[in-house]
């Protein structure tokens, strides 16, 4: 059975997702039943997660369900660059790469001018923290739904009650205000 799940957080997503809700990072189908393939090459200077002398190195995970071309290519950018890296092997021959957390920000920095990995978003989206339009620039209010000027939307209209109309949390929440769950 083929699985759907989102290259950085690994979740699970339905078929006709496209892009994780979570991180908006893309979707891979995955089969787990499919044969392993081969590994990749030892990769250069990988991290021992024991440290040098055995004692435990704390790490930060920076991308996993990644393909082996995909590990590979972040594998050379790290090592190009002297970072120390370690790659681990994920069911449905997938791979998770982390690196010591005192080298998170740097390692990350170089493997997305690299386009090795996606960009995250440095701040809140403008109809969350409000700010700027980024269409038209007009001032937006935090929470809003559409820019003022130019009308752009900025995010779904919210859930609401199918029976009373009443906004919800979620679209399978019940309504808190008459209780239904349509």
């Amino acid at each position: 059975m083929v699985v759907r799940r989102c290259r950085n957080c690994g979740e699970e997503f339905e078929p006709h997702v496209t892009v994780c809700s979570d991180c908006g990072g893309p979707l891979e189908d995955h089969d787990p039943d499919a044969p392993a393939a081969a590994p990749l090459a030892a990769p250069p200077a990988p991290v021992d997660r024991r440290g040098a002398v055995g004692t435990a190195v704390k790490v930060e995970i920076l991308a996993s369900l990644m393909s082996s071309e995909e590990a590979e290519r972040c594998a050379d950018v790290l090592a190009r660059n002297g970072l120390p890296y370690y790659l681990d092997v994920n069911r449905g021959s997938t791979f998770r790469l982390s690196v010591p957390l005192d080298r998170a920000g740097e390692a990350a920095r170089l493997l997305q001018d690299a386009g090795a990995i996606p960009r995250m978003a440095e701040t809140p989206a403008v109809a969350v923290a409000g700010g700027p339009c980024p269409a038209c620039g007009a001032q937006v209010d935090a929470g809003a739904r559409e820019c003022p000027d130019c009308g752009l939307s900025l995010g779904q209209e919210a859930p609401t009650c199918a029976k009373c109309g009443t906004e919800l949390d979620a679209p399978w929440a019940a309504c808190p205000r008459c209780g239904s769950d349509e």
